[in-house]
């Protein structure tokens, strides 16, 4: 017979791989979404985009004590899809969350050139190998066994995150950055404003 605080813990365990299994799916749909839907592409503030996504992974930086430190002019307008963008920049904040170690910080930067805005999302974590670097945006790649063991997720995040950035018209890069850490940049279209 098991105890009251075992069928707890087996019902937690479950809820838990069920609340997975239900990621994989969503995000199986969106996959599959963003191949063969074309979005309606508008002016959004890159603050507002910013805002939801640090507004969507506020729990998880709070629970770590991790610091998001935002650097966007107010002004800032891109063109694209704004709940596509604000899923695309909540993946990566979660990813470097996830691969952050507590009581760190993670930077939102943003500059403009000639006809883009580069959204720079860095963290400062362990950086990701060189050997994995080139396969990061790859359907279901989890790359450093050591790494990915010690965080949940099927492999599909940063793959479905490019998959987002091209229905946008933008696109998404990943190195480390030389002081330690992940640096992703998400190019976008601005207006011609």
């Amino acid at each position: 017979r098991s105890t009251l605080i075992e069928s707890r813990e087996l019902i937690k365990s479950n809820l838990e791989e069920a609340q997975r299994l239900e990621n994989l799916a969503d995000n199986l749909l969106a996959l599959t979404q963003y191949n063969n839907v074309r979005l309606s592409l508008l002016p959004v503030k890159l603050s507002t985009i910013i805002d939801q996504a640090s507004e969507n992974t506020a729990k998880l930086a709070k629970n770590k004590h991790i610091v998001l430190s935002v650097d966007v002019v107010t002004g800032a307008i891109v063109i694209g899809q704004e709940e596509s963008l604000v899923q695309l920049v909540t993946i990566i904040i979660d990813n470097a969350i996830k691969y952050s170690s507590a009581n760190t910080t993670i930077y939102l930067h943003a500059i403009k050139d000639d006809d883009k805005y580069h959204l720079s999302i860095r963290d400062e974590g362990p950086g990701i190998s060189e050997e994995d670097l080139p396969f990061i945006f790859d359907r279901l790649y989890r790359g450093d066994k050591s790494r990915s063991a010690k965080v949940a997720g099927y492999g599909l995040g940063l793959s479905l995150a490019q998959e987002i950035a091209r229905a946008n018209n933008a696109s998404i890069i990943v190195r480390n950055y030389p002081q330690g850490g992940a640096q992703f940049v998400v190019s976008l279209p601005a207006t011609k404003i």
